[in-house]
């Protein structure tokens, strides 16, 4: 039995994290857990002068924040599209595996 956990809970790590990132070992997400008196609650965030203290720091190689746009609709030929805007540094491709396939970057 002991084995098998071992080999689910290996498995698990595995597949939760997305390993085509390049430089996977160095690269770390930063999470807020509030607590209070009735419950706790984990958010995917930090407080924004966390990330300036973050920047100047010597044993941070680089920062990317990520902030959500809102909606918007996209006229196309075939109708309107509703699309999730999200905004990120321009560092977030060199941090992180994926290719910008149209854009500024």
């Amino acid at each position: 039995m002991a084995v098998s956990v071992r080999l689910l809970t290996n498995l698990k790590v595995n597949y939760d994290t997305d390993h085509f990132h390049p430089h996977l070992e160095r690269t770390f997400r930063l999470l807020t857990q509030e607590t209070t008196a009735d419950k706790q609650s984990l958010w995917a965030s930090v407080p924004q002068p966390l990330v300036s203290q973050l920047r100047n720091s010597s044993f941070v190689e680089k920062t990317v924040s990520v902030r959500n746009g809102g909606y918007c609709n996209i006229q196309t030929d075939k109708g309107d599209v509703s699309a999730e805007i999200t905004y990120s540094e321009p560092a977030f491709f060199e941090v992180f595996g994926f290719k910008n396939i149209v854009g500024l970057c």
